[in-house]
């Protein structure tokens, strides 16, 4: 029977960090709050008019397509149409995105990616793993977008768990493994690019990467429903 994990200080010390640092970007995105940026308004309209039941228009009557994020116009209509106020909502869960992102850069810590070098002390890997989320933890920029009403932050999400299910299908031992994290990756890129089409050039990496994989003798079926699912 395996003896189970004892936590170091430096555990406890990284955890603490954590927290502090997921504090630390509430408050700031509280004091943005009152900040919302322009190009988010042209969103809110389009998300009023498709949620009042006039289509996915500007101007009622103009068929003319002015937004660039697609996912994230379409998520805040679903919440006017539930009564929700427009720029309220877009704060809220650009701020909910925000954090998410963070816990995600966390979740890093199960993948064999950020081991932590051999002979190192105790909690080293933890530590290894903070600098990213205690990086947007602590940057007024990733707090003022949170607040200000566009999709920067749920493309950030989205992306972030591409990578994530992507690192995951790569190290995988078992075809099951490699089959489920694959259609996560492929499901969170189309979300990604749906939200907005620059989101695409994430795919290059990940797909050279493929490409170097099954060149040198990997399987493609995993690949496949993901594939499937993306197009």
């Amino acid at each position: 029977m395996s003896q189970p994990r004892r936590l170091s200080t430096s555990h406890f010390l990284a955890a603490g960090a954590v927290l502090g640092g997921l504090l630390w970007l509430v408050l700031r995105q509280r004091y943005f709050h009152g900040w919302v940026d322009d190009d988010a308004f042209i969103s809110f309209r389009y998300a009023r008019n498709l949620a009042e039941g006039h289509g996915l228009v500007f101007n009622v009557g103009e068929r003319v397509e002015g937004y660039t994020n697609f996912l994230w116009t379409v998520i805040l209509a679903v919440l006017h149409k539930t009564g929700a106020d427009l720029p309220g909502a877009a704060r809220a869960l650009g701020g909910l995105c925000s954090v998410a992102t963070v816990l995600v850069l966390l979740g890093f810590g199960r993948t064999r990616l950020f081991a932590a070098p051999e002979g190192a002390p105790p909690g080293a890997r933890a530590w290894l793993l903070l600098v990213a989320p205690l990086a947007l933890c602590f940057s007024d920029a990733w707090a003022a977008w949170a607040a200000g009403g566009l999709e920067n932050t749920l493309s950030a999400l989205l992306v972030t768990a591409a990578f994530l299910a992507f690192v995951r299908a790569s190290e995988s031992d078992t075809a099951g493994g490699r089959r489920r994290a694959w259609l996560a990756c492929g499901v969170t890129l189309a979300f990604a690019i749906l939200n907005h089409p620059t989101n695409a050039v994430f795919v290059v990496p990940m797909a050279v990467h493929v490409i170097l994989r099954l060149r040198s003798g990997d399987a493609v079926g995993p690949l496949v429903p993901a594939l499937v699912v993306f197009a």
